[in-house]
């Protein structure tokens, strides 16, 4: 005699199932996720142009008004000397012209048109040197440089207002779960 055998089986797995609630599991459920910044300070491109050189590594903390990235400058700095040289030669043709209207009346009537000129030059080269300054991005904050991989910047055209790295405080993180960006 005895039970047959898909009975017991009946009775063994009824019998797992109800004390089964009693013994702890440990489940693990693996998704995507990413330490992100709870508020980040954005660095954009000042300039169209080229990254030259990279100065910092991924999560160096740097302070405010430290390099990050700079630009090939060779053409900024070129425009810049030539507008520089035609202030000063617009200058002296004005010093010039004002010598000469002391002798010859006939020159004061040119006096107008080379201030302008004068002053258009240094204007230009004002702006010149400071485009030649924007070639250099300084961190805006002190913080901790988010930036993947540094070295694909160098080389790299980049547009006026893109986004390159992200600097921010290392304390404020966040946890960014999923693709879809829900956050714990």
């Amino acid at each position: 005699g005895g039970l047959p055998w898909p009975r017991i089986a009946t009775i063994a797995t009824v019998a797992a199932l109800a004390v089964m609630p009693f013994f702890p599991v440990e489940l693990t459920v693996t998704a995507p996720a990413e330490v992100v910044a709870s508020d980040p300070v954005a660095v954009t491109a000042p300039i169209n142009g080229v990254i030259e050189k990279v100065h910092i590594s991924a999560r160096d903390r740097v302070v405010r008004g430290a390099p990050l990235l700079s630009f090939d400058d060779r053409d900024l700095r070129d425009a810049f000397e030539t507008a520089r040289q035609e202030a000063i030669v617009a200058a002296s043709a004005l010093r010039a012209a004002e010598q000469a209207a002391f002798q010859r009346p006939s020159e004061r009537a040119r006096l107008a048109e080379l201030r302008t000129q004068a002053d258009f030059a240094t204007l230009r080269a004002e702006q010149a040197e400071a485009r030649l300054a924007r070639a250099e991005i300084t961190a805006p904050a002190a913080g901790e440089v988010l930036i993947d991989r540094p070295s694909q910047w160098r080389g790299r055209p980049v547009q006026i207002g893109e986004r390159i790295p992200r600097t921010a405080d290392r304390g404020l993180r966040k946890r960014q779960l999923g693709p879809t960006g829900f956050s714990a």
